[in-house]
């Protein structure tokens, strides 16, 4: 009987590839048969074993999958901080398992000295400075405090929802901001009718378009900082600087008409958003990089896309 043939009757083992069958088979009913004999009664042949990897083309998978174990881990504090002030709500918080990185990315065989020495350079590489300037704070105060990090464009994005959710509440509608702002926004913006209509009901003083448009504005000014142009990543930075004009001349109105608590969320929301950013381009970007670099093979690699997605959700 071989392989082909053992596959026909037993049906129940078609997840296992033909090198796992033939091993079980082999030790569960032949272990007194030498293994290359067993393979040669029932026609099996092993794929060849592959040759062994040399250190330089090991390196850039090392690296990545350093750079994951440390981006992931970074992604775990607010788990591991919950679990450290006993929060009982910890298993609830998204996070990431254990994982193998180092087979993840192509890796094979018993991982050498010099393997895990570069995986645990690069996995400490982006968290290690901060991480060193919390130590001294004591373990309780640092699993408060990072455990709030803004990981997620959802968590940066949560007091600027607050904000609007409570100018909703209040029907606020007299927010009368500087208009020479609103004049100057038109140039950043697509001229088109929704964006004309848009910055028509931002002149009348509601909450939500103004709103609306300093998001866009910040959209519209990242997008053009990324371009190849020179004038046009100035015009970003333009874009950039009136989108900051407006927000402050919204949070001076808004403590004018007795809504503090409103300019302080925005102020709030604001900084998380500047501290996701960081995270964003010094952790998940290097992390995705590091991964397509080392060539990781599609099925891997959307995994690693799933953790830089993931980082804006």
């Amino acid at each position: 009987m071989n392989i082909a043939e053992i596959r026909q009757k037993y049906p129940q083992y078609d997840h296992a590839s033909d090198q796992e069958l033939a091993d079980a088979l082999h030790s569960k009913y032949y272990a007194h048969v030498p293994k290359e004999t067993f393979y040669e009664k029932i026609d099996f042949k092993p794929e060849p074993a592959e040759p062994e990897q040399g250190f330089f083309n090991k390196l850039p998978r090392n690296i990545a999958a350093g750079l994951t174990g440390g981006a992931a881990g970074l992604a775990n504090i607010p788990y591991e901080g919950a679990k450290l002030i006993g929060n009982p709500g910890a298993e609830y918080v998204p996070h990431f398992g254990e994982h193998d990185y180092g087979k993840m990315f192509g890796l094979t065989g018993k991982p050498t000295t010099s393997d895990q020495a570069i995986q645990m350079i690069s996995e400490f590489a982006l968290p290690i400075g901060g991480a060193a300037k919390a130590g001294a704070k004591g373990l309780k105060a640092v699993g408060k405090a990072v455990a709030d990090l803004p990981l997620t464009r959802k968590m940066a994005s949560k007091a600027l929802r607050e904000a609007k959710q409570l100018a909703g509440e209040r029907n606020i509608t007299n927010l009368k901001v500087d208009k020479t702002v609103l004049k100057d926004i038109a140039q950043f913006l697509p001229k088109t009718e929704p964006y004309r209509k848009l910055i028509k009901s931002a002149h009348s003083g509601n909450y939500d378009p103004l709103f609306t448009l300093q998001s866009d504005l910040g959209k519209h000014s990242r997008q053009l900082m990324k371009s190849s142009s020179g004038a046009e990543r100035l015009h970003g930075i333009e874009a950039g600087n009136t989108r900051q004009r407006l927000i402050e001349s919204m949070q001076k109105k808004l403590i004018a008409n007795g809504h503090t608590d409103i300019a302080e969320l925005m102020k709030h929301g604001q900084n998380r958003y500047r501290q996701y950013n960081k995270i964003h381009k010094n952790v998940y970007q290097p992390a995705f990089k590091a991964a397509k670099k080392a060539g990781v093979p599609l099925s891997l690699g959307a995994i690693m896309e799933l953790l830089y997605k993931n980082s804006q959700d």
